[in-house]
């Protein structure tokens, strides 16, 4: 296929069944009024914590290469970030 017209067809082509699968989706569910007074009591110094981390080690991991690892200091403020950032989250979900 992709020979014949060009890679992009193989993401095309999921197209249609997962439209219908998102309305098979909606159709299926139940419907329930949305409870916006539940998002008071979510984890949310937990879920700061780790976008942070894990935020600080894509950064990390992505930009090491290209800056020498551990020789920038970016990497390194980074690294120090992301141990901090998942340190709090395995302490705060503990």
């Amino acid at each position: 296929m992709t020979e014949a017209y060009s890679w992009r067809w193989i993401f095309y082509l999921q197209v249609p069944p997962g439209l219908l699968l998102l309305g098979a989706i909606g159709w299926a569910t139940p419907r329930a009024p949305a409870s916006l007074d539940k998002l008071r009591s979510g984890d949310w110094s937990g879920i700061l914590a780790m976008a942070l981390g894990l935020s600080a080690l894509q950064i990390m991991l992505e930009e090491g290469e290209r800056n020498d690892w551990f020789a920038s200091t970016f990497i390194v403020e980074t690294a120090f970030i992301a141990a901090l950032g998942l340190a709090a989250f395995v302490i705060v979900e503990l």
